[in-house]
């Protein structure tokens, strides 16, 4: 830096990150050859130079060690818009003034340490000069070896181009997914050819025999189970015995006449209590439960009156209603017209039950855990596949000759009705029955009570998923069975970053003996959905018809009047369609969707220009109905941000277009931590509810939600928002979009970092050549934000190459180091138009271009190590400019055991003790995990969601028996893992590199804890709200400072998790 023949700018070796020194001085300009003024220091009437960031640092080799640290910088700092900041110069910079590469390693030395250093340095010409002449000489002095065969191709096109036979042109993409409740069965699938009625009759009376043997059968097992228990003790279970065999002998072979009732005593004892006696519901402390008779909101229509009452009648001749028992509360209920039919929703919330009741939240499938359960065409088994290298596919051949994705739908009937109220409960669960009349004379009323969860209940989804749940666990089976179609052998990470990643594959992939993809399926509420490889359908077919049985067999009523028969081309699934009858899986919303929610935008455009206000429920209805929608158009969610932040501005915490404001204006007001305002509550709870709006198919909302006002102000953002939705939703047919790249080899990763001086940025294809680009500023945008700055340097580059088709069909991961632009693209969360421009302008391009673009945030230590921070400053000697792969500075697929084994051990044995057990290995989180016991999970940050999706999963199972520890690098954090890693933590911290996490991690620790559920109240930790909020950011604080002391905290609570002691010097109570 001090040589005038490779002269570079003094601000290139400062950090744009400190501020004003607080000292008091006073300054002088005076220039000399090399500085711009001197000041004077008030306390100790010293007179300093001071040097111009603008120009060259001084000679160190001409200074005395002694005087090293007192000299003045005059430079830029993003903390001083607009002006320069008077300041004295830190050690480490004075390091990078002589040798860049030593800036970030002295940043972690002890101030004597980092002296002797750079007097050490100051006697060697710089490490960087040296190398450059060494690498010179050796580059001349090498042979030039023999050309290796180049294997990897940077492929690029679109995926519609890739050939296939013209026969899966034609294939058809949808069917009708939903059908009456009394739908009749179509006998002919299980016909024979040509069949005459005397063998259908005869056909018949096998069934009704195989029934009635088939429920002689149950009664001995049953028998059999009484035998074994006390008979002191067993009189529930007798009485659990009666009622499912009353139920058996009244089944047909197809249905259930008289409902059915949960066998629990084929299954596992844990969970015997729970399916004979049902689970209590939680009631709110210090509250007292509502009593009545309140009458049923009148229908629509007479018609669909009796429509409803034909549903409940069903209800009490299927023995889930109770008569002659206490009735203290009547729930009343109202009908939701469908097709042909009605929906009868039981209203606990009118009655104000729902209002003293709590219940756990759980985590319901969404489309993208379908989109990793789906694979493209492949002549090979998966496994083969992987082991042959991920070879090209030619599409041209046969379609018989590939092996394919089936995907079938099982419907539960009667799903809540499965499971059995607590005794408890029923007097609160009343029903208003009616003998109906015709003629118009009185219909006499009278109460019966419910037996089961009823549709309408705070917990009733809850305990009935996680019933539900149970019974799949039992009926899958083991995957270590052989005998069970879901059986696997081993666990496939297919991770970016890492050398053997496909793209075209999920990320994570179960993989049976044989070598295919296992056998998965994903469930919402009632639907179950599974995906089965095969070359043909017979596969599929056999995979539903064991789990169709196995749940039949214990009385899970598994539907045959609304199974839908595996297919490569289903219908809607939750509201989208994946589709795989072609060569390439492909997903689409219904047409039904798509084009309410383009009416919905268009319907808040044009009100816009006449009023100032529009109702909120509708807003909520359109809100909700895009959550849906963008699960499959996940670029466009960013622009539902409008419409939550304009319901929820009338917030005393908002400002005029519903941005939170910021944390110190408001004191108190606020809890929100996170600068960007990533981390809101408030907008995934408003989200849920939006989208739990739209999927209980009520079009008219009776209430605002959530205390908000009935009308809400319409507000710029709101427009602008909805004129971005208007832009990507503007084809009148929906989307249908590719889930993931063609082939193997059509990825790419790019880095891009700005400074106040220049810009650089640079993708690496898959062969490991790397493109660039590199300048600097002008001067009017140099002195903009360097939000602005990062933000137009990625989005120039990204948007060049893009439009110039080398990107085409590929996945493309962007690094960057700036979370306000990360923040913009992931989450829409800007207020500056030109930011919101760029994002949308770029969004449309990848559209265009079929990229699927992923921004994501690093350390800024990390973009140094890449050495594209020094390319914003001219320096060219480290990092990808050395010829180092990338990717070995985007550790997106290791875990925090892969980064730092030897130090975290020994730090999380020190707190948990004789419990420690070793982190689940990928097969753990699919098995080992959701059994009781406690659980360490590390997953690599691009497996984190699928692994806190499984421990999702095996806390809703088992809530009372199994603790889960989680520790996860925090990358990938914000775009991917934030929500749903939260959600599944009582307590969790920020863990700063130190003692336990080593600084070459780069990025800090998340560290989250999940203790079990207790029977008491409070039944989970975390609704002390403000103490395990308090307690994550004290420990957060305090491992800026020790981790060992974290580590002696952490040990309390794992002790006494409840007792919630206090972080020693923490303001936490």
């Amino acid at each position: 830096m001090t040589a005038e023949h490779y002269a570079q700018a003094l601000q290139t070796s400062l950090d744009d990150t400190e501020i004003k020194s607080p000292e008091r001085i006073q300054f002088s300009a005076e220039y000399g050859k090399d500085f711009c003024g001197i000041i004077k220091l008030n306390r100790t009437g010293q007179h300093l130079r001071v040097y111009d960031a603008e120009g060259l640092a001084p000679d160190l080799s001409q200074i005395s060690p002694s005087r090293f640290l007192f000299f003045w910088v005059r430079a830029v700092s993003v903390s001083a818009k607009g002006e320069k900041v008077l300041r004295p110069i830190k050690l480490h910079e004075l390091h990078s003034v002589w040798d860049y590469e030593g800036k970030s390693e002295c940043k972690q030395l002890s101030f004597r340490d980092g002296l002797n250093l750079l007097h050490a340095r100051l006697l060697a010409p710089p490490g960087k000069l040296i190398r450059l002449i060494v690498n010179e000489i050796l580059n001349k002095m090498v042979m030039p070896q023999h050309p290796v065969p180049q294997v990897v191709t940077n492929q690029a096109g679109m995926s519609a181009d890739v050939p296939f036979s013209a026969l899966e042109q034609a294939a058809t993409v949808r069917a009708q997914a939903a059908c009456p409740d009394d739908t009749d069965i179509d006998l002919s699938n299980w016909a024979m050819p040509d069949e005459t009625p005397e063998q259908t009759h005869a056909r018949n009376v096998v069934r009704r025999f195989a029934v009635r043997w088939w429920a002689s059968y149950q009664d001995k097992v049953a028998d059999h189970f009484l035998k074994t228990l006390d008979p002191s003790t067993s009189k529930r279970d007798v009485l659990a015995v009666r009622d499912a065999s009353r139920r058996n002998h009244a089944c047909r072979y197809f249905t259930w006449a008289r409902g059915s009732r949960i066998m629990y005593w084929k299954m596992s004892p844990e969970w015997f209590a729970d399916f004979r006696d049902g689970v209590k519901i939680w009631q709110l402390p210090n509250t007292a439960l509502p009593e009545g008779s309140k009458q049923n909101i009148p229908a629509d229509t007479r018609q669909d009156e009796l429509k409803a009452r034909d549903k409940v009648f069903r209800l009490w001749f299927q023995w889930f209603l109770e008569c002659n028992r206490p009735v203290k509360l009547i729930i009343p209920r109202f009908c939701v017209p469908k097709a042909s039919d009605v929906r009868v929703v039981w209203d606990s919330k009118a009655n104000g039950h729902n209002a003293v009741l709590w219940a756990p939240s759980f985590m319901l499938c969404d489309f993208g855990d379908l989109e990793e359960i789906v694979v493209r065409w492949l002549s090979v088994p998966v496994g083969t596949y992987l082991l042959m290298g991920c070879p090209d596919q030619d599409y041209t051949q046969d379609a018989t000759n590939f092996i394919k994705s089936w995907q079938s739908d099982i419907d539960v009937s009667k799903h809540f009705m499965n499971w059995q109220a607590h005794e408890e409960d029923r007097p609160y669960l009343g029903v208003r029955m009616f003998d109906t009349r015709n003629n118009g004379s009185v219909e006499r009323q009278w109460f019966a009570r419910f037996s089961t969860l009823h549709f309408g209940g705070r917990a009733s989804p809850y305990i009935a998923c996680q019933g539900q749940s149970r019974v799949l666990e039992w009926a899958m089976k083991s995957p270590q069975d052989d005998s069970s179609p879901f059986q696997w052998h081993r666990v496939v990470l297919n991770l970016v970053t890492n050398k053997d990643w496909d793209p075209s594959l999920p990320r994570v992939m179960l993989i049976r003996k044989d070598g295919e993809l296992a056998v998965r399926l994903v469930d919402y509420v009632d639907d179950i959905h599974p995906a089965t490889r095969g070359v043909d359908v017979l596969n599929a077919v056999k995979t539903d018809h064991f789990l169709k049985s196995r749940m039949n067999s214990v009385g899970n009523q598994a539907s045959e009047e609304k199974y839908r028969k595996p297919t490569t081309s289903p219908g809607a699934w939750k509201g989208e369609i994946m589709n795989t009858s072609e060569p390439l899986p492909r997903k689409s919303t219904s047409a039904s969707k798509w084009t309410r929610f383009k009416a919905g935008i268009q319907w808040v455009l044009d009100n816009s220009e006449t009023q100032d206000k529009l109702p909120t429920a509708e807003l909520r209805r359109i809100a909700g109905l895009g959550v849906n929608v963008t699960e499959v158009y996940r670029d466009a969610r960013p622009y539902l941000k409008g419409f939550f932040n304009a319901i929820e501005a009338f917030r005393v915490d908002r400002d005029s277009n519903g941005w939170r404001l910021q944390r110190e204006s408001l004191g108190p007001l606020v809890d929100a931590e996170d600068p960007y305002g990533i981390s809101s509550s408030h907008l995934e709870e408003a989200m849920h509810s939006a989208e739990c709006l739209e999927i209980e198919d009520a079009p008219n909302s009776r209430t605002a939600g959530d205390g908000c006002p009935p009308l809400t102000r319409i507000t710029q953002e709101l427009i602008m928002h909805c004129e971005a939705l208007a832009e990507l939703f503007a084809s009148e047919a929906p989307r249908t979009v590719y889930i993931r790249p063609s082939s193997a080899n059509k990825f790419r990763y790019y880095v891009g970092d700005a400074s106040a001086e220049g810009f650089g940025g640079a993708t690496q294809f898959p062969d490991d050549t790397i493109r660039g680009r590199k300048g600097a500023w002008e001067q009017d945008f140099a002195e903009g934000g360097s939000n602005l700055r990062e933000a137009q340097n990625q989005a120039n580059h990204l948007l060049n190459e893009i439009r110039s088709g080398v990107h085409d069909g590929c996945e493309l991961w962007a690094a960057t180091d700036n979370g306000c632009w990360m923040a913009v693209w992931l989450k829409g969360l800007s207020t500056a138009i030109h930011l919101f421009r760029i994002v949308l302008q770029l969004k449309i391009e990848c559209r265009r271009h079929e990229v699927y673009l992923h921004v994501f945030h690093i350390a800024g230590t990390r973009m140094i190590l890449t050495g594209i921070d020094g390319w914003s400053r001219g320096d060219f000697e480290s990092g990808i400019s050395l010829g180092y792969d990338l990717r070995l500075f985007l550790p997106l697929g290791r875990s925090a055991f892969d980064v730092a084994q030897e130090c975290l051990q020994p730090w999380i044995k020190g707190w948990i003790g004789s419990e420690y057990v070793e982190p689940l290995t990928p097969e753990g989180w699919f098995w080992d995990g959701h059994m009781p016991g406690v659980h360490l999970w590390t997953p690599p940050p691009a497996a984190a969601l699928i692994a806190l999706k499984q421990l999702s999963r095996a806390r809703h199972k088992r809530p009372y028996d199994s603790t889960h520890v989680v520790i996860i690098p925090r990358i990938l954090y914000w775009e991917e893992w934030q929500s749903r890693f939260e959600k599944e933590t009582d307590i969790w911290f920020v863990m700063y590199p130190g003692e336990a996490w080593p600084h070459f991690a780069h990025e800090p620790l998340l560290v989250g804890f999940s203790f079990p559920m207790h029977r008491s109240y409070p039944w989970l930790l975390r609704l002390h709200t403000e103490k395990v909020v308090g307690i994550g950011r004290a420990l957060s604080a305090l491992s800026k400072e020790s981790h060992l002391r974290v580590g002696h905290y952490l040990r309390k609570l794992w002790c006494n998790p409840r007792a919630l002691p206090e972080v020693q010097g923490s303001l936490v109570r």
